[in-house]
This record gives structure tokens, sequence and C-alpha cells, in this order.
């Protein structure tokens, strides 16, 4: 039974390393829920060393890493976004921040 144990690892972990991958850079999706009712859906770019916020209408921002000493950290074109662990604060342009923690 051993034998069997190490390649169905192996399949596992390939198949996990696929679905966090996107075009040969590591891309990982995340969804947020947000206390006022928003969802915030994002990718974490770490080719690019940025996150793509996923705006209404089909838009998204890409805001780069301000590259924190712990957590994290994106900020650009007005937007931030801001955290540790599964919660965030996310301030989009002329809106108060909202806090917001990750569906899993």
């Amino acid at each position: 039974m051993q034998r069997h144990a190490v390649p169905a690892i192996l399949l596992l972990a390939l198949a996990l390393s696929a679905c966090a991958t996107d075009g040969g850079g590591r891309r990982i999706p995340a969804r947020f829920a947000c206390d006022d009712g928003s969802r915030l859906d994002l990718v974490f770019d770490h080719e690019k060393d940025a996150v793509i916020v996923r705006l209404p209408k089909g838009a998204t921002a890409v805001l780069p890493s301000q590259k924190p000493d712990s957590g994290l950290w994106y900020s650009g074109q007005g937007y931030d976004l801001r955290g540790a662990g599964d919660e965030a604060t996310y301030t989009a342009p002329g809106q108060p921040a909202t806090r917001c923690t990750q569906v899993r």
C-alpha cells in the first residue's frame, strides 16, 4: 500500500499546483465578504507582486504590493487593501473603508 501512496500524493500536489497557477505565474484567487454587504473578488499575482481587484461591470484594478513588514498591503489607483490572515480592510476611491473576511 505504501508504494501507491507516493504517486497519489504527487498527483494531489500537481493538481493543487495547477489550480494555483495561471499562465505559468502564481495567481491565487480569493473572495472576501465585507461588512458593508459587498463582495470582494481578488487574484493575488505573485509573479507581478500585485493583487487584481475585480470591480463592478467587469473592470479590474491592479494594486501593487507596498511591501509591508507583515500581513498584506496593496495600494494604487485610489484603492487600498490591508490585512493579515483571513481579515482585511478595503477602501475604494471616494468610499469609507470596510472590513472584509475571506470566504472559504
